[in-house]
């Protein structure tokens, strides 16, 4: 972080008064440092914090030197990736205290034996992040680390899928499938990996369904609960929303896996008829904090859902 913090106060000292008022001005101002250099050691946590002194307790971090319009809350879904979180943090810190962004580091932690269900950790997580007044919410897969400084992290006037170009399919995206098929990923309507939605955006699609037990569907269904809440999607150019993958063990066919692509296909047709997400979400979330801890570099919540 020391050659940061020089290149950083040689960015400072050319803005003028008035730039210096306003974070998104200041995102201008970095347009020329594009790459993002992926780290992919991992060290500890301990070595992090010393790395990192300008994060405070909880992960947290404000800017001094402009006023942030929002307030970011990065939440993880998260059962035994402790590597992951580690070399994540030692990217995405740094990697948002360059575009300057009011934030905090969530990660909500799934405790007990069972299928992993990222889509009501992710409802957990924007409660959570919501009772700290926190007023854009990343939701956002520990494995996939932003490779471009210019894809700010900030939410617009529609939800927004950021991890539109993913090392792990080539940064490319499917034009166009049948509805409801079985393909490989990723596809036209595809919202996993990295989405971004303001309190407003999440609470008209109701959240992420709450059904959905091990991995797959819940992308599916949260993007079908946008489009039939009447809200279009935003997605991030495939130039600039570049993200490596992280590698991992695939839990694709679990025993869940065909029970949640009938969920999905039954959701398809029942939002759009009878707007079904409104019965299933945020508003039947419920769950039980086991520890709330804030570390230096981030908040760990563990839950039994």
């Amino acid at each position: 972080m020391i050659e940061f913090n020089m290149n950083f106060r040689r960015i400072v000292n050319v803005m003028t008064v008035d730039e210096r008022g306003s974070c998104d001005e200041y995102t201008k101002i970095i347009k020329f440092m594009e790459n993002n250099k992926v780290n992919q050691s991992d060290i500890s946590l301990q070595q992090l914090e010393d790395y990192l002194p300008e994060v405070k307790l909880g992960g947290q971090y404000s800017p001094e030197l402009c006023v942030p319009k929002e307030r970011v809350a990065i939440i993880f879904p998260v059962r035994n990736r402790e590597q992951h979180l580690r070399i994540m943090l030692r990217n995405l810190h740094p990697f948002l205290i360059r575009q300057q962004r009011d934030y905090r580091i969530f990660v909500i932690e799934q405790s007990e034996k069972g299928a992993f269900n990222r889509g009501k950790l992710l409802n957990i997580g924007y409660t959570i992040a919501l009772n700290n007044k926190y007023t854009c919410f990343f939701f956002h897969d520990v494995d996939l680390i932003p490779e471009n400084n210019n894809n700010i992290y900030k939410c617009e006037s529609n939800p927004v899928h950021f991890s539109a170009a993913n090392q792990k399919y080539h940064y490319k995206l499917v034009t166009h499938v049948d509805e409801c098929s079985v393909i490989k990923l990723p596809y036209a309507n595809y919202f996993g990996g990295i989405a971004a939605m303001t309190s407003d955006q999440f609470t008209k699609a109701n959240g992420f369904s709450n059904l959905y037990q091990g991995w797959g569907a819940e992308d599916d269904d949260i993007y079908a609960r946008i489009t039939n809440s009447g809200m279009n999607v935003t997605r991030k150019s495939l130039k600039i929303a570049r993200y490596t993958a992280l590698a991992h063990k695939s839990n694709r066919y679990h025993k869940n896996y065909k029970n949640n692509l009938n969920l999905w296909k039954k959701a398809f047709k029942t939002y759009k008829s009878n707007a079904t997400y409104k019965l299933d979400g945020l508003n039947t979330l419920k769950y039980e904090t086991v520890r709330y801890e804030e570390f230096k570099l981030y908040t760990n919540i563990i839950v039994n859902i």
